[in-house]
């Protein structure tokens, strides 16, 4: 028996205004699904360019999609829009029902947790993906975008477990939020039908000019991850932006990771695009001004030894050196190149002269890949504060638009 009452995944006020609009953009339901246009679900890319302009052809041809959504939110059929072959989520679905311990809507939770203690994994290229994917019960649309060979390096960044994940979270945030965005959009549409058509560029929203003195960087989120960075005044938390410890740059700590390529944030975003059903993917752009950086003990490496070391020692979660660890303890902001590969496939080395140049993560046309690396509270706390009125949030696909209100960038926020 499902654990809650009924709770649709659209409400029948928003059915209705759908109907109105165009009755062929919602279908009836059928065996606990109904398929709607995703252009109910996606904005429309104006004529300027995306986040990179192969971003905005892909997501020109999702607005032509038709995607089919559970017509209740906590049931078999939201495991399947997770991601999820139809005979896993009905295993999930049971498990789910007949468990006490977790409440009612818990139901990406309990996913998450089973994929935690699933055996099933892949970790570097030695690994066979799909027969992990296939053992674990993930849809072959999915599998597919997960291994795309254009992200390649990106993925194995990670482990497979991570991906899958981090894409439920996706799919699940875009269910969840389903009748909130389209909601939004409905309203969207009629207030620019009853606005004039401004031609030559008018009433197009401003670009925050970039001071000079300046470093501009940039980070691509889930939209419930950077819902939380905002509060209420909108001021930004750049807490709720951290990593978890053994990342580049830190074996035992959390960390604050940004980067002042645009291309590296759209890189992770554009993966996203093409595993999420909804890409409900965000982009925070920060304006730091120069004087700050001279605030703090830093590290600028490219790649040597130093580096390869660092790596070496953050991925493994071991205890750096004592020639430098001292040195390490003292920075409070590291600038270096990204390194590609996961956690474990660095555990498989005997030495950190193990990594090598092919394991900085770079572009198709060889440009180095860099971030930055804020490894303390005080310089955190620096941060927050150097860039108030100076941070922006912006809507990553299909046209990298601003957010102006980014504390109501959420369905838990008050509806504008």
């Amino acid at each position: 028996m499902p654990k809650r009452k009924a709770t649709p995944t659209l409400t029948e006020d928003t059915l209705k205004r759908i109907k109105s609009k165009d009755p062929n953009l919602v279908s009836p339901p059928s065996n606990g699904t109904r398929k709607i246009s995703a252009s109910l679900l996606l904005s429309p890319s104006p004529s300027t360019c995306s986040a990179s302009d192969f971003s905005a052809i892909e997501f020109e041809e999702n607005l032509k999609k038709v995607v089919l959504v559970p017509t209740e939110l906590y049931s078999m059929e939201s495991y399947m829009f997770m991601g999820f072959t139809e005979s896993r989520a009905k295993d999930l679905w049971e498990r789910y029902t007949s468990d006490p311990y977790y409440e009612d809507d818990c139901l990406l939770e309990f996913a998450v947790e089973w994929l935690t203690h699933n055996p099933d994994n892949a970790m570097d290229e030695s690994d066979n993906w799909f027969d992990a994917m296939q053992a674990i019960g993930i849809e072959e649309t999915l599998q597919g975008a997960i291994m795309n060979i254009e992200f390649q390096n990106l993925r194995l960044t990670q482990d497979l477990l991570s991906w899958i994940v981090e894409t439920i979270q996706l799919n699940y945030d875009a269910l969840e939020s389903m009748d909130w965005t389209i909601e939004k959009r409905l309203n969207a549409d009629e207030e620019s039908a009853s606005v004039p058509v401004l031609r030559g560029g008018e009433g197009s929203p401003d670009e925050p000019k970039v001071p000079e003195n300046y470093t501009v960087l940039y980070k691509s989120l889930l939209m419930s991850r950077t819902k939380e960075c905002f509060d209420s005044e909108g001021n930004i938390n750049l807490i709720f932006a951290l990593s978890d410890p053994r990342s580049d740059f830190s074996s035992t700590r959390t960390a604050l990771y940004f980067t002042p390529q645009q291309w590296v944030a759209d890189k992770y975003a554009r993966y996203a695009l093409h595993r999420a059903k909804i890409p409900e993917v965000r982009t925070l752009e920060l304006h730091v001004p120069n004087e700050h950086f001279d605030k703090l003990t830093r590290w600028n490496l490219d790649y040597c030894d130093q580096w390869r070391q660092l790596i070496w020692y953050s991925r493994r979660g071991l205890q750096y050196p004592n020639e430098w660890r001292k040195d390490y303890s003292r920075q409070e902001l590291i600038v270096g190149p990204i390194a590609s590969n996961h956690n474990k496939h660095f555990n498989k080395m005997t030495s950190w002269e193990g990594v090598k140049e092919g394991h900085v993560f770079k572009s198709p046309d060889g440009e180095v890949s860099i971030q930055y690396v804020w490894m303390k509270e005080r310089s955190l706390d620096l941060l927050n504060e150097d860039v108030k009125g100076k941070f922006f949030l912006r809507q990553t696909f299909p046209d990298f638009k601003i957010i102006k209100k980014p504390w109501l960038d959420a369905p838990t926020g008050e509806k504008s």
